[in-house]
């Protein structure tokens, strides 16, 4: 269940005249439609009669749906924990911008956070005014589970290696950067079964390189996805613009 906190719901809501706008008229809003739907558990309603709306969120009550929450500022990330505490969501954190200012916080909740796109000028939106490549290392030290974006459209999603790459740069370990793309994004989506890492019986999907997969020269020579070969460059010359 993906829901969101800050300005782009407060701009949404806004755009439409619909109230509330300001962050604590959106918690508001949150807590009263989960409210409605853990009054809607207890009553179970019979088939035909039920709430397609409240029936999905009853499921995130139920834990049965993760929530993945848009939240880029501190105090938007901190809301998303408390609503989490209160209503015992199994949460994900989406962009964290500012979650190395509550690193220690999101570690002790035991809150992943799918980091990012760390490219974007800051001076595009107010809540990126604190935004620094660092993040995803100052995360990962104070033992955040994470995962990287680009945020596709925003940034192409070819450059999500490039993303991890930069995160080396300002402070990840590089094996840190190759799970953040690869296995702890798989564990977050509840899929680390099937792909994520190269493993017996997971789904044969395998990419092959000609260098450091985080390096901007590094090309892909080979790609299998299932077992079957879906893009064969082995033949192609290291010099080949091709």
């Amino acid at each position: 269940m993906k829901l969101a906190l800050g300005a782009d719901v407060a701009a949404f809501l806004n755009g439409r005249n619909i109230g509330p706008n300001s962050r604590m008229g959106i918690t508001a809003l949150l807590r009263g439609v989960l409210d409605e739907a853990r009054r809607y558990r207890v009553r179970q309603p019979q088939p035909g009669a039920q709430d397609a709306r409240l029936s999905a969120l009853a499921q995130v009550l139920a834990r049965a749906l993760p929530v993945h929450i848009h939240a880029h500022q501190a105090d938007d990330i901190l809301t998303a924990l408390r609503l989490a505490d209160e209503y015992d969501l199994d949460l994900v954190i989406h962009h964290a911008t500012e979650g190395h200012l509550v690193a220690e916080t999101l570690a002790a909740h035991n809150a992943p956070c799918v980091v990012g796109p760390t490219s974007v000028a800051r001076e595009t939106s107010p809540e990126l005014r604190n935004a620094t490549g660092r993040t995803p290392a100052i995360l990962a030290a104070a033992g955040v589970k994470i995962a990287l974006m680009t945020d596709h459209p925003t940034d192409p999603i070819q450059f999500l290696p490039l993303v991890a790459g930069e995160a080396v740069r300002e402070g990840l370990p590089h094996d840190e950067a190759l799970r953040a793309i690869t296995i702890n994004p798989a564990q977050i989506l509840g899929v680390a079964d099937r792909v994520g890492s190269l493993e017996v019986g997971k789904d044969a999907d395998l990419v092959i390189h000609d260098g450091d997969p985080l390096e901007a020269m590094t090309r892909i020579r080979l790609v299998l996805a299932d077992g079957q070969v879906v893009v064969n460059r082995l033949d192609v010359q290291a010099g080949s613009n091709s």
